[in-house]
Order: C-alpha cells, then sequence, then structure tokens
C-alpha cells in the first residue's frame, strides 16, 4: 500500500505540474513597425494566452484608427500540452508628426492584473522617413508575411551563373503553403538546386523579428546582353489555421528584380567555349628525367 500511495502521489504531482506547464499565461502587445509617415499605417496587435478572451482597449496617445479591432484565435497542443491564445488587432494612421505612445491594455487574471508594454511610436513628415530595406521587395498588403527575389549579383557576362534565392518572411504562429509558383524568366536558362528541408530561422528587418524559410534556390544564366527582368514570384499562404478556424487565405507576390547582362569582349579566341565565370584549374605533375641524366 505504501508503494501504492507513493506512485499515485507521484503521478498527482507530473499531472499537476504537466497542468501548470499547459496553462502558461503570457500577454503581450507588439506593432509591425515603430517609424511612420504621416498617413502610412501601424498594425497594433494584443495577444492573450491561456487566460480568457477579456482585455482593454489600450490608450493609443493620438494614433487614430483605421481598421478594426480584428478578432483571432489560435489552439495549439504540443507534446500534450494545449495553449490557447486569442488576439485583437487593430490598424492605426499618424496625422501628424511626433512621437505617440500606446498604453497599456489591461486583463484580469486570477484575482490579479496583468498589463501589457507601452509603445512608443515615431510618425515623421511624409516623404521623409527613410526607406525601409525590404521596400525592393514591393508593396506589402500583410507587413507580417512577405516574400523576396534576391540574386547574388546584379550584374553579370552573358553566360555566367547568377544565385537566385527565394525567401519567405512570417510573423504569424501557423502557416501553411497552399500555392507557389516560381517566376517567369525570359532571358534566363536555369538549373533547380536542391536544398533538402528548409527548416525556419530567426531574422530581424527593420527592428522587427521574423521567422524565415527559404522556399527554393536556382542558378541562373544570362543568354543575351541587356536588360533582363526576374518576373515576380506569386503564392498563398493559408494563416492561422487551427482545430476551430478555418484560417485566412493571404496571396502574395513579390517585386520583380532588375538584371544587367553584359555582352562578352570582342575577339574571342576560335577555340573559346562560352564558360563564363570564376574557373578553377587543377594540373598535376609527374618528376620528368631529362636524357643523358
Amino acid at each position: 500500500m505504501k508503494w501504492t500511495a507513493r506512485i499515485i502521489l507521484l503521478m498527482a504531482l507530473i499531472s499537476g505540474t504537466a497542468s501548470l506547464r499547459a496553462q502558461e499565461i503570457t500577454f503581450t502587445a507588439s506593432v509591425d513597425r515603430k517609424s511612420i509617415a504621416v498617413g502610412e499605417h501601424v498594425r497594433l496587435t494584443i495577444t492573450l494566452s491561456n487566460a480568457g478572451d477579456r482585455f482593454s482597449t489600450p490608450d493609443l496617445g493620438g494614433l487614430v484608427v483605421v481598421g478594426g479591432p480584428s478578432y483571432g484565435s489560435n489552439m495549439v497542443s504540443t507534446n500534450g500540452r494545449m495553449s490557447v491564445s486569442v488576439s485583437r488587432t487593430w490598424l492605426l494612421t499618424g496625422t501628424a508628426p511626433g512621437k505617440f505612445t500606446i498604453g497599456a491594455s489591461k486583463a484580469s487574471v486570477g484575482g490579479g492584473t496583468l498589463q501589457t508594454e507601452p509603445i512608443t511610436i515615431e510618425v515623421v513628415k511624409a516623404g521623409s522617413r527613410p526607406s525601409d530595406a525590404s521596400a525592393a521587395q514591393g508593396q506589402r498588403s500583410d507587413p507580417n508575411l512577405f516574400v523576396t527575389i534576391s540574386l547574388s549579383k546584379n550584374k553579370a557576362y552573358v553566360g555566367e551563373q547568377v544565385l537566385a534565392t527565394y525567401t519567405l518572411y512570417n510573423r504569424y504562429a501557423a502557416l501553411e503553403l497552399s500555392k507557389f509558383e516560381l517566376p517567369k524568366l525570359n532571358g534566363f536558362w536555369s538549373e533547380e538546386i536542391e536544398i533538402g528541408e528548409s527548416g525556419w530561422s530567426e531574422q530581424v528587418v527593420n527592428g522587427i523579428g521574423y521567422r524565415v524559410a527559404v522556399l527554393k534556390k536556382q542558378l541562373l544564366f544570362p543568354q543575351r546582353s541587356g536588360k533582363l527582368r526576374v518576373e515576380p514570384m506569386e503564392l498563398t499562404c493559408i494563416v492561422n489555421r487551427s482545430f476551430f478556424n478555418r484560417g485566412s487565405s493571404i496571396d502574395l507576390k513579390s517585386s520583380p528584380v532588375e538584371f544587367t547582362a553584359l555582352a562578352l569582349p570582342p575577339n574571342a579566341p576560335a577555340d573559346f567555349g562560352g564558360a563564363v565565370g570564376e574557373l578553377d584549374l587543377q594540373v598535376q605533375t609527374r618528376p620528368h628525367q631529362r636524357e643523358g641524366q
């Protein structure tokens, strides 16, 4: 009986620990950017996990609501531990330059009060905000999800290989890829590169953290000189799908990439085979004894 009691007590302790882990409570506020120009938009999302769905709307500090709130929910089970989160999202804008502080949202949990951290947004005059590093990748309808095309070089000789990398940037907790179309490659010959299973990595873009996955890599070989263009890549993703939520479909489109193909120098040798780029030459020699030695 003593052994049985100890086993039951141990099982109860393990079960209690698992239950506590399953109910880890988090309450956060986040924005997709902290600097905008007058008239531009910033997306504010407040998320409460494992503590119901009631929390206050924060003081927006002079920013103006132009959309929302929209509501979302997500349920995830990992190794037997269940996590349920609810969120509200607002689209805000600034009507005048200055610094504006989004106040704390509050939630009553277990007889106590949780609150998010305040967030300061800088609004500058229209046209004076430095362009984002990712702006070259096109206008994004959803700043939490976008796709890019990058080339190892934007200028090369005809026939010289160029590496093209297609990358997805994501801030959603759950994402499925439902459609994926590589861009049209007029003026290029292409070869696929096997990259295996591409996992997520972490990367910060303009002060915002993203999960990043390389979708595809290709070797491109320009076939004619002049201005060439890698057309946009298009894909469709389903985000925040769960047992209780059908999720939302988001269509993505990268920006095109401009490329300059240089003509080969004239007067090439008659036996020139067209090899262009960085070449390695391996030479093997062996001792040679002259006659008379």
